[in-house]
């Protein structure tokens, strides 16, 4: 079901296992010069009663790679985020701004301009407006500044 974890697994009558999460997170880590783990839905979706995406981060001790939308509300959304990751005290490793499959409108252009400003060096790249089945190109993500971030370069 397309919703947050904890509501997908409640209307399948299934409960979200953070031991196996955890297992299986050392397992790939344990392999992988690094590990990329994608969150679902946003940073303060909840996994359960007790755990959202932002407390799996931090019990995987992992830094964040913030996915901003390219769209109305993009400033809002992005701020919110990047205030409950530094209440949190967790790592931003940067922010990433993703254009789904809408064209922007001159509002949205605006409002986006005046993100990458704010954002400044934390933007780590854009992935623009794709056809269906496209790959985004070369340099969208500044792979040298994220790896930086991670202490990885």
């Amino acid at each position: 079901m397309p919703a947050a974890p904890s509501v997908a697994a409640e209307q399948e009558g299934r409960s979200i296992d953070l031991t196996r999460i955890r297992a299986g997170f050392d397992t790939l880590a344990a392999r992988h010069s690094l590990t990329l783990v994608e969150g679902a839905g946003g940073v303060l979706v909840p996994l359960s009663e007790t755990l959202d995406m932002a407390g799996l981060a931090e019990r995987l001790g992992l830094p964040v790679l913030l996915v901003a939308r390219g769209a109305l509300g993009t400033i809002n959304h992005t701020r919110l985020s990047l205030e409950a990751l530094n209440a949190r005290g967790l790592d931003l490793a940067g922010v990433v701004i993703s254009h789904g499959s809408v064209a922007l409108s001159a509002a949205d252009t605006l409002n986006l301009d005046a993100l990458r400003r704010e954002l400044g060096p934390r933007l780590m790249g854009e992935i623009p407006l794709l056809a269906r089945g496209d790959a985004p190109p070369p340099g969208a993500i500044d792979l040298d500044a994220l790896l930086r971030a991670l202490g990885r370069a």
